[in-house]
């Protein structure tokens, strides 16, 4: 064996993994599965490079064949991986497992779903729901790959797999925790994303004026991308002070799309239609096209936080509730 250190191309692991003795070897000592046979081994590619294998086996103490997913890609893990094998190429297999190579590949960089401690979170996060996820690296230029996640399960765990978040629940905390915060510069940590996987109609950002007393959550669902304008203070009277002085500004920034509530005994809010993009438009949008609407969106939600918060503090001097 040499001990020069050698990068595992795709196509290396694929041949090794295609092999029956040496796929029940892996199985076996990363504690995926104990192999009695293997039925059969069928390859696949993906999108970026990606290739695959979906294999048939016979697991020990068991009579019934499992479906087990193996998807494989140059550079670091993504969370694209994770997607296929759960609701696209994967999604009736029974156990689940991304591979990356950990080699240096030019086209990554601009990518934050393309992560290391990404992936690792966002499987830890899918295993509530009893998916039986592992992720694997080859780094080295033995057949000794390291196991970097796996699923753990409770004795009584929370979630089934009959709670599986939907495809666009996935794509959508992607969206937020990923492609969105990834804005934020040197406030964006890899190794804090995933903590859950939210409801479509939970948040999906939030931000707060200067002072705090105004939230800006923003919501998307099949219906578009909104922000819903609330006050966190019953007086002063912030938001009906803004309106006044700044409904015309408002409507032109937002194309008319700005309503106004003020009902009596209820705080006023603006409910301001940032896009009618549906959030079902996740599913078929490319890593770039994510990326891009999730940079525009950033910048236009900063910059209203910032607009508002002087218009706050405007509206204060010049207009007696």
């Amino acid at each position: 064996m040499s001990s020069q250190e050698k990068k595992w191309s795709v196509s290396e692991v694929i041949v090794n993994l295609s092999k029956v003795e040496e796929a029940a070897e892996f199985l076996h000592e990363q504690g995926i599965a104990q192999v009695g046979a293997v039925e059969s081994i069928e390859g696949y590619e993906a999108d970026d490079g990606r290739k695959g294998l979906i294999m048939n086996v016979n697991e020990a103490g068991s009579e019934a064949l499992s479906k087990l997913i193996i998807d494989i890609r140059a550079g670091q893990p993504s969370t694209d991986q994770v997607y296929d094998a759960v609701y696209g190429i994967g999604k009736e297999c029974t156990k689940r497992v991304i591979v990356f190579t950990d080699e240096k590949t030019g086209d990554d960089g601009w990518n934050p779903t393309v992560d290391e401690f990404v992936v690792k979170n966002l499987i830890e996060v899918m295993n509530e729901y009893q998916l039986e996820l592992f992720l694997v690296k080859f780094s080295d230029d033995a057949m000794q790959p390291d196991l970097i996640a796996k699923g753990t399960f409770e004795d009584e765990p929370e979630y089934s797999i009959a709670d599986l978040p939907s495809p666009e629940r996935f794509r959508a905390e992607e969206f937020w925790i990923v492609y969105f915060d990834y804005h934020n510069g040197l406030w964006y940590k890899p190794c804090e994303t995933f903590s859950g996987i939210r409801e479509l109609t939970d948040w999906g950002h939030m931000l707060f004026t200067e002072p705090e007393v105004v939230e800006i959550p923003v919501f998307w669902n099949d219906s578009g991308m909104k922000y819903v304008v609330k006050q966190t203070e019953e007086d002063p009277d912030y938001l009906r002070k803004v309106w006044t002085l700044k409904q015309n500004e408002l409507k032109d920034r937002y194309q008319g799309r700005v309503d106004f509530e003020y009902l009596p005994g209820r705080l006023p809010k603006f409910i301001i239609q940032y896009s009618d993009r549906p959030v079902s438009w996740l599913i078929t949008a490319t890593p770039k096209e994510r990326l891009e609407f999730a940079k525009q969106l950033h910048e236009d939600v900063f910059e209203f936080r910032w607009y508002l918060s002087e218009a706050i503090e405007e509206a204060d001097l010049l207009l007696v509730a």
